[in-house]
């Protein structure tokens, strides 16, 4: 004891104490939310109280006339062996009737037209239950410069056209507004057309929607942050809304968000100033490679600079609850010429299909790098999104099946408690991948249970928590979740 009365080692404790939960608070993990698999940004003057159908229509359309049946849909795409599947139709038929009575044995078999026809399947599926999950009213770069006057006039009728896709069952499961950045020239416009339109939405719905969002272009330096908090507090409390109805997102497309005039790295700070309200965090891909002076010619989702971006917008929101959007692919899948005869259908398949296979490398690249949201630009990119990561997350299943049953063995095995902090940034990986390949649709619940899941299991988004379910099942006498 010291001459004071207190322990030194007390005292080092309650500062680790400290200084832990504090790290704890901010680093608390990914969130349990859904993620959407992409954001389809549409122009306000074009939003229709039917849009949400009619945007739905145009992705089935496109899926239905370029990717007829699985074989085209692999080779549009370029799927491993996409060129030995059958091209007749008595060779689809007899191949979709062998998927449909045994998918397992079929897999075994010729693994390659299986994952074409599972992928297939499970698109037109989705594109028949619900295309689009996310839709990004915009009142930016895809809205064009307008008369303060029609801007305010469109928000209007926006915000009740997402009242009345709500109240018909037709509007997606997220969605939300983009406004104009916050800078000297347009801070007032974005600020007017923002209460404008929450103001309208909460007046025809009584309050926000699930899954609405503002998203908060072109972020130079932490004040825009700070004061969209500010502002989203202002009209929650003007319109008698909970606090914390109105999240955000902001988005990378400068440089200078990344490290601010100083040099200091500045997304962080930024990351911090959103608060429970950041939700997310996109990449504007050709706004932020321009700011780089990287020519038009060359601007793509895959550039290294984009790479650059990518890595340190993970490096600021890792552990954190705030998510990653990734880019968009700008050539769209649009056919050249009206349909009708042979000549014109060859060129306009060729076109398509070259646009889609761009997108399709590029969603993939996404994936692989763990960005597993991103930006859809036209309806027809839309089949592309889901198809991307049906194939994706069914080609990695097996691997990450085998690997979680056996950390969840090791894990739950271990008497040391290291064993477990060990195990847990690699199983939350791997749970995580599961899950999100649950939440598209790729795979279904029994595929969890296959990964070592038991029923009570399924529903839970933490790998530590599922480790400390199961190990206090096992110290109670192994009564419980299997180990």
């Amino acid at each position: 004891m010291t001459t004071d009365g207190l322990d030194p080692l007390a005292q080092l404790l309650q500062r680790l104490q400290r200084t832990n939960d504090a790290f704890e608070r901010h680093f608390r993990g990914a969130a349990t939310r859904v993620q959407p698999v992409h954001t389809l940004y549409w122009g306000a003057h074009l939003l229709r109280p039917d849009s949400w159908r009619r945007l739905g229509d145009a992705a089935r359309d496109a899926f239905a006339t370029w990717a007829e049946d699985p074989p085209q849909l692999a080779r549009a795409l370029g799927f491993p062996g996409a060129d030995s599947l059958p091209r007749d139709r008595q060779g689809v038929d007899a191949c979709s009737q062998r998927f449909a009575d045994d998918p397992d044995g079929f897999a075994a078999e010729l693994p390659e037209a299986a994952l074409a026809w599972a992928v297939h399947t499970r698109v037109r599926e989705r594109l028949a239950r619900a295309p689009i999950e996310d839709l990004r009213i915009d009142f930016e770069d895809g809205y064009g410069i307008r008369s303060d006057a029609e801007e305010d006039a469109d928000a209007t009728a926006c915000a009740r056209a997402l009242a009345d896709a709500i109240a018909d069952g037709s509007a997606s499961r997220c969605s939300g507004i983009r406004i104009k950045p916050l800078t000297n020239a347009c801070a007032r416009r974005s600020i007017a057309t923002l209460d404008r339109f929450v103001g309208t939405l909460v007046e025809r719905t009584g309050g926000i929607p699930s899954g609405f969002r503002v998203t908060l272009p072109k972020v130079q330096h932490v004040d825009h942050v700070e004061v969209m908090v500010e502002l989203l507090s202002r009209c929650e409390q003007r319109l008698g809304l909970p606090t914390g109805a109105l999240p955000f997102e902001f988005m990378v497309e400068v440089t200078q968000v990344v490290f601010d005039r100083y040099g200091r790295f500045q997304l962080p700070a930024c990351i911090r100033a959103g608060g429970d309200r950041l939700l997310a965090v996109a990449l504007g891909v050709y706004d932020f490679t321009a700011s780089c002076g990287i020519t038009a010619a060359w601007q793509s989702i895959d550039h290294p600079m984009c790479d650059v971006a990518r890595g340190f917008m993970t490096l600021a929101c890792a552990g954190t609850p705030v998510e990653i959007c990734d880019g968009s692919t700008n050539v769209l899948p649009v056919e050249p010429h009206p349909r009708g005869g042979d000549e014109r259908t060859r060129a306009n398949r060729e076109a398509v299909w070259r646009a889609w296979r761009l997108m399709h490398d590029h969603v993939r690249r996404s994936l692989v790098g763990g960005y597993v949201q991103g930006w859809d630009l036209h309806p027809a990119q839309v089949p592309v999104r889901w198809a991307a990561n049906y194939r994706f997350f069914l080609e990695a299943l097996p691997a990450a099946s085998t690997r979680l049953r056996s950390y969840l063995e090791r894990a739950t095995a271990a008497t040391d408690g290291a064993a477990v902090l060990d195990d847990a940034a690699t199983g939350q990986a791997l749970l995580g991948f599961l899950l999100r390949a649950r939440d598209s649709a790729a795979i279904d619940t029994d595929a969890l249970r296959r990964a070592g899941l038991a029923d009570d299991e399924l529903a839970l988004r933490s790998f530590p928590e599922l480790l400390a379910r199961r190990r206090r099942a096992r110290d109670a006498g192994g009564a419980g979740s299997p180990a």
